[in-house]
């Protein structure tokens, strides 16, 4: 199932948004970015491939025999954070998903995704018809050709 969305957003150019909780290895290898969420905060929001040098930059290392997936919601725990500690020099101390959020807005990633949200919207340069203002996607004549089509075909 994910594989046919992931072929379909790419075929379309779209984006289609999916939430998972605890997806296996192979699932979360499919999608191309990641919003990790904890405490009702964006932790991190970009590409699947950045998501461990982010890590590393808090000072967390995912180890390699463990998968990215299982990983994510491990180093965001208070009871399982100290596993992937990986400054012996330094004691941990809880990184809790605040830390995490100013940690990402710091970072190479966070801060290209805030630069492209802080860009003024000008509508020229987006498509004409990208949000509809209109309640039917039809007009009132369009309609009325289209009732007036059926109900001659119901009168035949």
């Amino acid at each position: 199932m994910v594989t046919c969305l992931q072929q379909l957003a790419h075929m379309i150019g779209s984006t289609i948004l999916v939430s998972l909780l605890q997806p296996t290895l192979e699932t979360s290898d499919l999608f191309d970015d990641i919003i990790l969420t904890a405490e009702g905060k964006i932790v991190y929001h970009g590409a699947r491939s950045d998501v461990r040098p982010f890590f590393e930059h808090c000072g967390f290392k995912c180890p390699p025999r463990k998968g990215v997936a299982d990983f994510l919601p491990e180093v965001l725990s208070q009871k399982d954070q100290a596993q992937y500690w990986y400054h012996m020099d330094r004691p941990l101390t809880f990184v809790s998903s605040d830390k995490f959020v100013a940690a990402f807005n710091e970072f190479h990633t966070g801060q290209k995704l805030n630069q492209e949200l802080f860009q003024p919207f000008t509508k020229a340069e987006d498509p004409k018809n990208a949000l509809s203002s209109n309640i039917y996607s039809l007009g009132k004549w369009e309609l009325f050709e289209v009732c007036l089509a059926r109900e001659w075909l119901l009168m035949k």
